[in-house]
């Protein structure tokens, strides 16, 4: 069997982070295998060091997050930031404890100008779904149009950083 080599840490970032809208129905899994001694080289240990430094970087990156109940209809869950700020990535996760609940949201962020944005649309949140955002905003707000059932919990947070960038 051939050797492809060991991936970059930013192939590495840009593959974790697809669920902004790219990933096509795939979860990467990453291996990182031991050499024929069972050991791990050293350029293995510190890409892998270099993949973790970057996920705490970008999380790190928030700039608020809050959370709320979405029970379907015109319901929003909104997060006020202190100051308007470039937020160039949005993250959202869905308390799954009972089951995924949300059907279909809009996510929306209120610019200088002071009108409400839709940035994007998707059918649900999940475990967590990254959204690309790129614009100089002081809120952002989920509004959750469908859900499977009442009682739905989602998390928003506002991330300085996109993923890669970290």
């Amino acid at each position: 069997m051939r050797s492809v080599g060991l991936l970059p840490a930013k192939i590495w970032l840009t593959h974790l982070s697809l669920p902004t809208g790219n990933r096509k129905g795939y979860a990467f899994i990453g291996n990182l295998p031991p050499n024929t001694h069972g050991v791990l080289d050293d350029a293995i240990v510190a890409m892998a060091h270099s993949v973790g430094d970057s996920i705490r970087s970008f999380w790190a990156s928030s700039l608020g997050e809050t959370q709320g109940a979405c029970s379907g209809g015109d319901d929003t869950v909104t997060l006020k930031l202190k100051a308007a700020a470039a937020v160039k990535t949005v993250a959202l996760s869905e308390d799954l404890s009972a089951g995924q609940k949300v059907a279909d949201y809009t996510l929306e962020v209120r610019t200088a100008a002071g009108g409400w944005k839709a940035v994007g649309t998707r059918e649900t949140i999940g475990m967590q779904f990254l959204h690309e955002v790129g614009k100089m905003v002081d809120a952002v707000r989920v509004r959750c149009t469908k859900t499977a059932a009442a009682g739905a919990r989602v998390k928003v947070n506002a991330l300085s950083l996109a993923p890669t960038e970290a």
